[in-house]
């Protein structure tokens, strides 16, 4: 069997088997389940890593010489240096979600459906990257959407609204993805990913890049195909959240981004502008619902929609070094993204709520949690000498080279208000005065802390020394067709964007001066505590508490802003309300056309023998 398939069978039947083991042998299932998504990593290592593995694969069905059967479609799977890529950094991600579920799920119900749902995703998503067969991309793919759908409904019932909504949107998204198909093979005359080069000449060909462009927008989460995220996070476990909508979707979706783009289709300049104003509106659009938002996990699904629009801001320039900086950046986001759901999580585990201003003062009593959320917080806000800084600079770069300046400023506002964001997180759950109400919280256990950590790590390591991706993994994107000179080279070498050793340096200089001063400063001062006072009565503590939610409640109330955000609240800007409003006015008239009256289904039996007879003598005659 080809080392193909080891990726993709390996979880699938560790998910069987998990199916198979009776709950009371304790740990089993999560021993089963993280050996094979280990295993999966490794030999998706080996395909990376190891020269001489064969990448290509292929099995014809039902295809006969004389007669009989014949060829209706084939198994084809191949690799080139992207999809290596990404299918290497696959299972890593469910090797770490799965590691921490095995805290996070100890005393949840559904554990044996959780662990197999996984698996099977992690499986699915490692035949989507391999696949060159449009067919076979497009099943794997809704094996993953069915997958996701299930693990969020593991949330309970807060969870299932948000579940049928993600499902809903994800698959008519594949219905529009398989239309798509359809037209392709139609102008082509073959499914096989690599051998689709098509120009955007024609109406034909331009209808089927935005079909599958819809498909892969809406598992990335583009505005506007992005509200089942939000939805979902209100409910879904966090671990769900940081393994699919963070990790495997985005991954997912900007690959056959990507793939489409710089592979089976020749851009016109006039797209590429088209997918720069997309990203740079995702950037703006997503950050300031995610400013407002009081609960944690849904704070953290904004962000992560508004990420992605740097990754689709990036592949529109075109330019060598914004194609990279998407990749790249697409790798950066699935890891400070996973970090922070993940640190959700364990608030969430030790707090029991993820509401906003009903957090603080948690550093303390969770000490790892809040560090690695805060390295991962700096990360996505791009402050260097983190991953996010370098990723979202090439970006910048990027629109630079085109003379985008506009979505240059959207880019860079967007950066402004993400840190604006996340001060209010770390202020809200680990700063500030613990609430009256707050249990006694301590700090997760060693399997859920480990994943935020090793996360938090990479976020450091690919900030200090981001040449390791760049030119082992990114720049040699071998088998893309249709890329910009410079990419499939070492473009990127050290010191050319910025100095990576050198600003790190003097952020460590930096914060030991100003740690130094700051403990100068308060030798020998003992503070006076006295009570506060309103109106002339004594506060509680309670009542002097200051939650990290209330300055932000003033944008709400800005100007334009207040009718904006009244209008996201109800979902007019909701492409799936949108939708459902208007679906519903085309149930109404079906409902009033079948009335159940016998002469009017006659009458449509009558005009139905009428276009059939009009057919017929159009085509003899």
């Amino acid at each position: 069997m080809s080392e193909l398939f080891y990726p993709v069978l390996i979880p699938m039947a560790a998910g069987l088997l998990v199916l198979l083991i009776p709950d009371v042998l304790k740990g089993i299932k999560e021993l089963v389940a993280l050996a094979a998504v280990v295993a999966a990593a490794v030999f998706a290592g080996r395909l990376l890593f190891v020269p001489g593995i064969e990448t290509t694969f292929s099995f014809e069905w039902f295809k006969v010489a004389d007669g009989g059967f014949k060829f209706i479609g084939s198994i084809d799977l191949r690799l080139d240096g992207l999809s290596k890529f990404i299918l290497f950094c696959t299972p890593i991600f469910g090797a770490l979600v799965t590691l921490y579920s095995w805290g996070f799920m100890k005393d949840m119900p559904r554990r044996r459906g959780y662990y197999f749902y996984t698996l099977w995703a992690i499986g699915a998503s490692c035949l989507a990257l391999m696949a060159d067969n449009l067919l076979l991309l497009l099943v794997a793919w809704e094996i993953v959407t069915a997958c996701l759908f299930f693990l969020v409904t593991i949330g309970g019932a807060k969870a299932r609204e948000g579940a049928g909504k993600s499902f809903v949107m994800l698959g008519l998204s594949d219905c529009a993805m398989l239309l798509g198909i359809v037209l392709l093979w139609a102008q082509t005359g073959t499914l096989t990913i690599s051998k689709i080069s098509l120009g955007m000449g024609g109406a034909l060909s331009v209808i089927s890049y935005l079909l599958l462009l819809i498909g892969a927008f809406t598992k990335a989460g583009v505005i506007p195909f992005h509200s089942w995220i939000p939805k979902s996070a209100e409910g879904a476990p966090a671990p769900v959240m940081a393994l699919l909508p963070a990790s495997l979707d985005k991954l997912l979706g900007i690959y056959l981004l990507a793939r489409i783009s710089l592979d089976m289709f020749v851009l016109t300049e006039a797209m590429k502008i088209i997918l720069m104003g997309i990203g740079g509106v995702t950037v703006l659009a997503a950050v300031m619902m995610a400013l407002v938002q009081h609960d944690l996990k849904k704070l953290l699904s904004f962000h992560m929609v508004s990420q992605v629009g740097y990754m689709v801001l990036g592949i529109g320039t075109g330019t060598a070094i914004g194609i990279i900086g998407g990749l790249f950046h697409m790798v950066n986001n699935a890891t400070y993204k996973s970090c922070l759901f993940l640190c959700a999580g364990n608030v969430e585990k030790q707090a029991k709520t993820t509401d906003l201003s009903r957090l603080g003062g948690l550093a303390r009593a969770m000490p790892v949690t809040f560090i690695t959320c805060f390295i991962a917080a700096m990360a996505i806000s791009g402050v260097p000498p983190l991953n996010g800084f370098v990723s979202k600079w090439m970006v910048y770069q990027g629109a630079i080279e085109v003379k985008s300046y506009i979505f240059l400023l959207a880019a860079l506002f967007g950066s402004a208000l993400t840190l604006a964001s996340f001060i209010k997180v770390i202020f809200s759950v680990f700063l500030g005065r613990r609430p009256e109400e707050l249990p006694s919280v301590k700090e997760v256990g060693p399997s859920m802390a480990l994943p935020v950590i090793l996360l938090a790590v990479v976020c450091v390591a690919f900030g200090i020394v981001p040449q390791l991706v760049w030119n082992s993994f990114l720049a040699p994107v071998q088998g893309l067709k249709h890329l910009p000179v410079g990419v499939g080279e070492q473009i990127v070498q050290p010191g050319a964007i910025w100095s990576p050793s050198l600003a790190t340096i003097l952020i460590i200089v930096g914060i030991f001066l100003g740690a130094f001063f700051y403990l100068v400063g308060h030798v020998k001062k003992h503070a006076r505590i006295v009570p506060q006072f309103l109106g002339g009565e004594v506060m509680t503590p309670e009542e002097a508490r200051l939650p990290g939610t209330d300055f932000y409640e003033t944008i709400e109330s800005m100007g334009v802003l207040k009718n904006i955000y009244a209008d996201a609240e109800k979902g007019v800007y909701d492409i799936y309300s949108l939708g459902g409003r208007y679906g519903q006015k085309v149930v109404d008239v079906g409902r009033n056309v079948h009335n159940g009256v016998l002469s009017t289904y006659l009458a449509f039996c009558v005009f139905g023998l009428l276009i059939l007879i009009y057919v017929l003598l159009v085509q003899f005659l």
